[in-house]
């Protein structure tokens, strides 16, 4: 199978450090999965390295267990990048038509993307994304490829997202340290959306949450094109916490609960149904009842904060 036949994607969360591969034939529509694996992460807080030999360890161990699952070789992934260190910004860039019959060409285009990231932003950042949301023909809104159409002025509306740059400068080391090569860097909760939306989903406007270990990924879609994205500082490991303290229980076994016995809908789950925690680690036997509430008021503060969001 040929290097171009293979995507690799790798992300470093703060839970877990996972990793996909997946074979893509030029007749097939999607490409395929041949190998992947999950391990718990270490050296990493709030989706950000914050000990590059641990992290480096769990990535090349996680690397490892999927290409002995695929069968394969190889060094070279597309990195998802999340975390607290996200920042995203709306921006303009205006240039006029190059050529003498006012048609608009890829050099235009390119342009004026250049342009919209030329904004004066802070010096310790950098851009993972440059998307355009608008184009502008002359004062004509909602154009959609301006490529090949005349005007003198084109205007970009982008969304520009971007990285603290300390948070990538440890990342990379650590994807270094573990023998890796960086293909690409992608904003996760933007990967996620291309692959579960439908071109339809994104014309008609549609949300998408990645609800991770410490914070939760919004990418909004509006006819057609990115709309909006943010990063909320709360996450599923939250619920994990407050386990801790609701029930009395250390974090591990907070973990097993949550897994096996979460729900975020108490009233309906059964009073009458009883959780055994003895033999997850516990000391007695609750309602399950008991670890809805405590779930369902952590994912109520997520959704309100989406919803402020919004």
């Amino acid at each position: 199978m040929s290097r171009d036949d293979i995507i690799i994607g790798l992300d470093v969360g703060t839970t877990s450090v996972q990793v996909v591969a997946a074979s893509k034939k030029k007749n097939q529509e999607a490409p395929q999965v041949i190998g992947w694996a999950e391990v718990p992460s270490r050296g990493v807080r709030r989706g950000a390295v914050v000990d590059i030999e641990d992290a480096a360890s769990t990535i090349k161990e996680a690397w490892q267990k999927a290409m002995s699952h695929a069968g394969i070789k190889r060094n070279e992934a597309v990195v998802g990048v999340g975390g607290s260190n996200i920042f995203v910004r709306p921006s303009k860039g205006v240039v006029i038509v190059s050529r003498a019959d006012r048609e608009i060409s890829r050099e235009d285009i390119q342009r004026a993307l250049v342009q919209a990231e030329a904004v004066p932003t802070s010096p310790n950042r950098e851009i993972l994304h440059n998307l355009a949301r608008e184009w502008i023909v002359d004062g004509e809104r909602g154009v959609k490829d301006p490529l090949g159409m005349s005007g003198i002025k084109l205007e970009a509306d982008t969304l520009i997202i971007e990285c603290g740059a300390p948070a990538l400068k440890n990342l990379r080391k650590a994807i270094a340290l573990a023998g890796l090569k960086i293909k690409e860097l992608v904003l996760s909760p933007l990967a996620a959306s291309y692959a579960v939306l439908s071109p339809r989903q994104k014309e008609l406007g549609t949300l998408v949450l990645d609800i991770g270990g410490s914070t939760t990924g919004m990418i909004i879609f509006e006819e057609g094109d990115i709309f909006t994205a943010a990063i909320l500082g709360l996450g599923s490991a939250h619920t994990t916490h407050d386990l801790v303290y609701g029930l009395q229980v250390d974090v591990d076994t907070a973990e097993k609960i949550k897994k096996l016995h979460g729900s975020a809908l108490a009233e309906s789950t059964s009073s009458r149904d009883m959780v055994d925690l003895k033999k997850l680690g516990g000391d007695n036997s609750i309602q399950r009842r008991e670890i809805a509430v405590i779930c369902e008021a952590r994912f109520s503060e997520i959704f309100e904060a989406v919803q402020k969001e919004l």
